[in-house]
């Protein structure tokens, strides 16, 4: 059975047609405001990425195994202004997740201490009970302040692991 829906009425007009053009309309705008608007954001994080900021571990393990560290918004060149003018596209999983692993990776030694560090009664359930999943991202005191689940530095350090046995393999 194939129906076809009638365009509502209100006193005689089809209300429809009208509502469909201004979402086309706003569409259309949205798209040119977002090409714009993704243009500014690619050079935001380009610049973040050219940066070579610094971390400071802020909290090395909390009970449930997260880490936080932080970095300067200065060190990382962005601003206020822009983190707050962006929030939507930096703040974002993929964007979040993407700075965060860049930093950890970065700075890997740093992190590695901290994992070393455990005790191994406590290794299973702080490391390996949780999965890390995303990264937490927020504004404290013109900082970046990122959290994440250690078991991350596990994942990172076995997969360098591994490729550095698949070299040494290959020679």
């Amino acid at each position: 059975m194939n129906r076809r829906l009638k365009s509502p009425k209100v006193n005689g007009e089809k209300v429809m047609d009208d509502f469909a053009v201004k979402i086309q309309e706003n569409l259309e705008k949205d798209n040119v405001d977002k090409s714009s608007r993704f243009k500014k954001v690619r050079e935001v994080v380009s610049n973040i990425i050219a940066s070579s900021p610094t971390i400071k571990i802020i909290e090395k393990i909390n009970e449930k195994g997260d880490v936080k560290f932080e970095v300067p918004m200065q060190e990382m060149a962005i601003s206020f202004e822009t983190m707050i003018s962006y929030q939507s596209e930096i703040f974002s999983d993929y964007m979040a997740n993407f700075l965060g692993e860049m930093l950890v990776r970065e700075n890997i030694d740093e992190f590695a201490k901290i994992i070393t560090g455990i005790d191994s009664d406590h290794y299973n359930e702080l490391v390996n009970k949780y999965d890390h999943r995303v990264f937490g991202m927020q504004i404290v005191k013109n900082k970046v302040v990122f959290s994440f689940h250690i078991s991350l530095i596990q994942r990172i350090l076995t997969e360098d692991f591994r490729k550095g046995v698949s070299r040494i393999n290959e020679s």
